[in-house]
């Protein structure tokens, strides 16, 4: 029951507020409902069951979207997404289910779009990164779908954003992910 209402908590602050997703633009409904949900996850983790871990991780992730685009803290955000990986890190290999797969996409999101907001192209790099190698531990039957299809057109765009970034520096743009991308907009 624990679990459900913490969970009720964190579907209730996405609906509300949690930008980079649909929602209400209610920002301060989203982080009280974050704050409801933090602590009951929070002890489920500490009594060792995994998905209080996930859960944890899931409403860092989403703590760290709204602290950098509703309340402008990028420092604070960059936290949450460390407590949103280290909560990850503690749940044992073998409970890593499809919900931590999808805990662990969202905080990708979560440094990804902070990553752009304070236009750190390291930053965003990694994460685009993480999210791709992240595609291989997904089950069978995930790969191939919708998910698979946006998080890589995800990190292509981010990579654009990155050699966007990087055009004003005197950095050399990656053409070949130009090409790429324009080679796959012709195949279809």
């Amino acid at each position: 029951l624990q679990l459900e209402t913490a969970r009720g908590f964190l579907r209730l602050a996405l609906i509300q507020g949690v930008p980079a997703f649909p929602n209400f633009g209610e920002p301060k409904l989203a982080g009280e409902n974050l704050d409801r949900a933090e602590p009951i996850f929070r002890s489920l983790a500490t009594q060792g069951i995994a998905a209080g871990e996930t859960g944890l991780a899931r409403t860092e992730a989403y703590r760290a979207l709204w602290l950098a685009h509703s309340e402008g803290k990028p420092d604070e955000a960059l936290k949450a997404v460390g407590r949103a990986e280290q909560a990850l890190e503690r749940v044992p290999v073998d409970q890593r289910d499809w919900e931590w797969m999808q805990a662990r996409r969202v905080t990708r999101l979560a440094a990804l779009e902070r990553g752009d907001l304070q236009m750190e192209s390291d930053a965003i790099e990694a994460a685009g990164r993480k999210l791709e190698a992240d595609i291989n531990d997904w089950p069978r039957e995930k790969r191939g779908g919708y998910e698979e299809r946006f998080d890589r057109a995800m990190a292509e765009n981010y990579r654009a954003v990155v050699d966007q970034n990087r055009s004003g520096t005197g950095e050399k743009p990656d053409t070949a992910l130009l090409r790429q991308s324009l080679n796959r907009r012709s195949e279809e």
